[in-house]
């Protein structure tokens, strides 16, 4: 066997590890620091969502106050910069349920940080159910870290 033949499979090999590694990480990690500094008088609501493989993978619609805001879809984090006040933040979900929406208070210059959650073990008529949740401070950038920041939404 020459060292052309025994080398390309390794190589090849190689190369295939990388293009999977480059899919599976996202290009541009999510973190607070990397947006912009938040306009005067406005507040920032964070958007947070895991990826799940081996679930079901739709984006439901966020909503403040019943205005549509954007989708969120797995492995991603964006924002929405909101005027101080207070806002109902609703998912999509075919399931009415306490968790499927949050009052949040969102004064200027803060941001504040919200996790949406999947349960694909819902009706069978239904799909998944969404979730809002609060994450705890402790927990916030082991959350962010894995996901793709899109940015304002």
């Amino acid at each position: 066997m020459n060292l052309i033949s025994a080398t390309l499979p390794r190589a090849a090999i190689g190369v295939l590890l990388m293009a999977i590694t480059g899919i599976a990480t996202p290009s541009s990690a999510a973190s607070p620091e990397q947006a912009p500094p938040i306009p005067a008088g406005l507040g920032r609501l964070w958007f947070a969502r895991s990826l799940n493989p081996g679930t079901a993978m739709n984006s439901p619609m966020l909503y403040a106050n019943g205005a549509p805001i954007a989708t969120s879809s797995q492995g991603t984090a964006f924002y929405h910069d909101f005027p101080s006040g207070t806002y109902v933040i609703a998912v999509d979900n075919c399931q009415p349920g306490s968790q499927r929406s949050l009052t949040v208070s969102i004064d200027a210059g803060n941001d504040f940080a919200l996790q949406i959650q999947q349960d694909d073990f819902g009706p069978l008529d239904c799909g998944p159910t969404f979730y809002l949740s609060v994450p705890s401070a402790e927990i916030v950038s082991s959350l962010f870290a894995p996901l793709e920041y899109l940015g304002q939404r």
